[in-house]
């Protein structure tokens, strides 16, 4: 790296004052970056203006929380809350690209370790990769969160139940990863012989429906068989956004309609599909709610719940999530 240059472009972030100047900045640093690594540059070269970078995207942050500390909001196409009379949509910057730069602003204990962290894995640092490293941080942190509140709480149920909607955290096995598998689940999973021990609260004659997905759909039948279970139907939840997949893009959720005993079901008027938008990752439609409750009678129980609902009791360690 040219010691003059690099001296000329701290000095430039140290000054830049208006979005644009240190956008400009930014996209210099950033074809310097691509320059060094297409010209062998070395991994220590790479990493300082790597570390710069992060720096210009610290600074974008700072600019953005001042501005516009209302953030964004989710709509069907990007929105933002207003600031005096321009939006970020207005300033031409993208969700994602203030998302990333707040983060990094708003966590410089996690930016070190995230950085250094990458530094020692021989790995090169950039913005991006510096971003999802503190969200996969912040993940790893929530899920030891929801573990001890799940051995601290000693969750019991005492009653019995003629309706249970369960949605067990199924053990896809694949770590939280922003940038490689977005896919995984956000929240500790279960063996499947730990869910299979789960003894259901259930009354004599009761209705189940047992949550799966395409990668568990042979194991949600032989629960269905451990737990003593009648099969019914399947409804098919169409979130009419594709999703993710390696082989096929995954777009429906399954849904698992059991009983025992003989319980009552009123369900001549109700169909085996649910047209509805997916929200968060593993929350469930609204429209299943309510089917429900148009086709059972009596108490009912939203296991591994992630909300709380009225005409449903709820059991779970993150009942708040929603």
């Amino acid at each position: 790296m040219e010691i003059e240059k690099y001296k000329g472009f701290k000095a430039e972030l140290a000054i830049a004052e208006t979005f644009e100047e240190i956008k400009l900045l930014e996209s210099k640093a950033a074809a310097i970056a691509e320059f060094a690594k297409k010209d062998g540059i070395g991994l220590d070269e790479q990493n300082e203006w790597g570390i710069f970078r992060t720096e210009i995207t610290d600074k974008k942050g700072a600019w953005l929380e001042k501005r516009f500390p209302a953030g964004g909001v989710r709509g069907n196409q990007y929105q933002v809350a207003k600031s005096k009379d321009l939006t970020l949509a207005d300033s031409n910057i993208t969700k994602n690209e203030s998302s990333n730069a707040r983060l990094i602003h708003n966590k410089p204990e996690l930016k070190e370790k995230v950085i250094n962290d990458i530094i020692a894995s021989g790995k090169v640092v950039t913005p991006n990769a510096v971003s999802a490293g503190i969200r996969k941080e912040e993940k790893q942190t929530e899920n030891e969160e929801i573990k001890q509140n799940i051995e601290t709480q000693n969750l019991i149920i005492t009653d019995k139940y003629d309706v249970i909607a369960i949605d067990p955290p199924w053990p896809y096995g694949r770590k939280y990863d922003p940038q490689n598998s977005r896919v995984a689940s956000p929240y500790p999973e279960m063996s499947l012989d730990d869910i299979s021990k789960i003894d259901l609260p259930l009354k004599d004659n009761a209705v189940i429906f047992l949550w799966t997905t395409h990668a568990f759909i042979r194991d949600a039948f032989k629960l269905i068989e451990i737990w003593g279970l009648n099969y019914k139907a399947i409804i098919t939840w169409d979130k009419l956004r594709m999703g993710m997949g390696s082989t096929i893009r995954m777009q429906c959720e399954f849904c698992l309609l059991c009983i025992k005993g003989k319980p009552l079901i009123e369900g001549s008027s109700e169909r085996d599909i649910i047209n509805e938008s997916r929200r968060e990752h593993s929350r469930k439609p609204e429209a299943f709610y309510s089917m429900a409750e148009r086709m059972t009678t009596g108490k009912r129980l939203d296991y591994f719940a992630r909300s709380n609902r009225v005409n449903w009791d709820v059991y779970g360690a993150e009942t708040e999530k929603f």
